[in-house]
C-alpha cells in the first residue's frame, strides 16, 4: 500500500447520541461530545450551521412522520442492482448491478425511463460468492472519476479508480486505490461514499463468521469493521487525512476512521449538515444506526462490535470509550438485518427535510427517523413496502431511489 500524507480541516459540533425505534418511539441512550478546534470552511458552513441545525430539530418531530407525504413508483428493473450516482454535470444516473454491470439511467420528457447499453461489465472480474460482488460506487464532486469496490474471483476486496469520459467509465485505464483479502464470503461491506472535502469513505466488515472469529472488530491494525477515510490520487499513491485517529500512528492502520462494525450496510452522509448515518447489520438479536455529527466522526468512533452488538453486552470484556448507536431494535417482529438508508433533502416536501430513510432486509417497509430537540431519535414505520431493500441513493435533484434485491428501482416520491 501506497500512501501519502493529506492535511485537511477538522470539523467539529457539539454532539449528543440518543437511541429509538418501533413505531413511533423514543429511548434516549448516553450522550457525547467533541470538541471543535476550527472553523467550519466557508462552503460547509453556508449550508450546515448551528443555526440551521437547531431550527431543523425544532421541526422535526415523531408525531409529524405519521402524516408523510412519501410514495413510491417502480422506476425500472434490473438485476440485483446494488447502488446509483449521479454524474455530475449531466442527467444521466449510473446504475450498478453486484453481478458487476454498470447502465446509464436517464429520462424522457414526460418523465419515463430509459435505460441504456451497459456502459461496463466486469462480470469476469469479479466473484459473487456469498455477499461478494460489485458493492460500492461513487462517483468525485467533478464527475472525471468513478470509483468501484468489489471482490474479484480470489474473493479479495479492491477499491479501484476509473477515468470517466462523459458518463462512459475507461476501465481500461483504471488503477487500484487499495485491495484486502477477505477470510470467508460474508461481511464483506464494500459500500463507498465521497464526503464534502472529496475524500473517499470505505467500509468493510468484520471479515465474516459467525461472532466476529478473528476478532477483527476491535483491532485497528487492520482494516475489517471499519470505515476507512482516504484521499485518492489518480493513478498515484493515496492521501491519509492528518485528523484520522490514527494518523501518524505506527501501531495502528492510519486509514481507519470508524472501527467496532460488523458489516455497514449501509452509510450516508447528509450533505446539509455533513453527519455521517451508519446502518451497521447486528448478528442475531438487535440491528442498529448510529447518527455521528460531523464533528465527532471526522474524529473518529468506536461503535463497540464486538464486545457490543447495539447496546447488548456480546463479550465479557471492558470496552470504554465506545459510541451507542442511536436506532436500535429487535428481530422479534420480524425484522433482520438494517439496511442504512439517507436523508431527505428534496424540496418538493421541506417541512421533512432531514428526515433520515431506512429499512430493513426482511420486513421492507420504509422507516422515517429524526433527531427530536431533546436529542432523541424517533421512527416510524410507513406502509410503503420494497421487497429486500439493499439500499438508497440520491440521485440529481436530491431524489431518492430505493433498490430491491429482486431486481426492482423504486423512487420515493412527494404526493401533490
Amino acid at each position: 500500500m501506497k500512501r501519502l500524507t493529506l492535511p485537511i480541516l477538522i470539523f467539529a459540533l457539539l454532539t449528543a447520541c440518543t437511541s429509538g425505534d418501533s413505531g413511533v418511539s423514543n429511548i434516549t441512550v448516553p450522550s457525547s461530545t467533541s470538541t471543535s478546534l476550527l472553523e467550519l470552511s466557508e462552503e460547509t458552513s453556508s449550508t450546515s450551521t448551528s443555526k440551521a441545525s437547531a431550527e431543523e430539530k425544532i421541526e422535526l418531530n415523531a408525531e409529524m412522520l405519521k402524516d408523510h407525504p412519501f410514495s413510491l413508483s417502480l422506476i425500472a428493473s434490473f438485476e440485483q442492482p446494488i447502488e446509483l450516482v449521479a454524474i455530475p454535470g449531466t442527467e444521466i444516473l449510473l446504475v450498478a448491478e453486484r453481478g458487476g454491470k454498470i447502465f446509464p439511467l436517464s429520462f424522457s420528457d414526460d418523465g419515463t425511463a430509459i435505460v441504456g447499453e451497459a456502459v461496463l461489465d466486469i462480470q469476469e472480474e469479479i466473484s459473487t460468492l456469498g455477499e461478494g460482488g460489485l458493492l460500492g460506487m461513487a462517483v468525485t464532486t467533478s464527475g472525471s472519476e468513478l470509483y468501484l469496490s468489489y471482490t474479484d474471483t480470489d474473493m479479495t476486496s479492491r477499491v479501484v479508480g476509473i477515468p470517466l469520459e462523459g458518463h462512459s467509465p475507461i476501465f481500461e485505464e483504471r488503477w487500484e486505490i487499495l485491495s484486502l483479502q477477505q477470510p470467508f464470503a460474508n461481511h464483506n461491506g464494500g459500500h463507498l461514499v465521497v464526503d464534502q472535502d472529496g475524500m473517499l469513505l470505505i467500509g468493510f466488515g468484520d471479515g465474516g463468521g459467525a461472532d466476529d472469529p478473528l476478532e477483527n472488530g476491535q483491532d485497528t491494525t487492520n482494516w475489517f469493521g471499519s470505515i476507512l477515510r482516504i484521499s485518492p490520487v489518480e493513478n498515484s499513491t493515496y492521501g491519509i487525512p492528518e485528523t484520522n485517529p490514527f494518523f501518524g500512528d505506527e501501531e495502528n492502520e492510519p486509514e481507519i476512521l470508524i472501527w467496532g462494525l460488523r458489516n455497514p450496510w449501509r452509510f450516508s452522509l447528509d450533505r446539509a449538515t455533513g453527519d455521517l448515518w451508519i446502518g451497521d447489520v447486528g448478528q442475531d438479536q438487535l440491528e442498529e444506526v448510529t447518527r455521528l455529527p460531523i464533528g465527532e466522526w471526522t474524529a473518529g468512533s468506536n461503535l463497540g462490535w464486538p464486545v457490543f452488538e447495539a447496546d447488548r453486552k456480546n463479550r465479557q470484556i471492558e470496552l470504554p470509550d465506545h459510541r451507542l448507536p442511536d436506532i436500535i431494535y429487535g428481530h422479534e417482529d420480524g425484522r433482520c438485518s438494517v439496511t442504512g438508508g439517507t436523508v431527505y433533502r428534496g424540496t418538493k416536501a421541506p417541512e421533512f427535510s432531514g428526515v433520515y430513510i431506512f429499512s430493513d432486509w426482511c420486513d421492507g417497509l420504509i422507516r422515517l427517523a429524526v433527531i427530536e430537540d431533546t436529542g432523541n431519535a424517533a421512527t416510524y414505520a410507513t406502509e410503503l413496502f420494497v421487497e429486500n431493500a439493499t439500499g438508497f441513493s440520491t440521485g440529481h435533484y436530491q431524489d431518492i431511489y430505493v433498490f430491491s434485491w429482486t431486481g426492482d428501482l423504486f423512487r420515493l416520491e412527494v404526493n401533490e
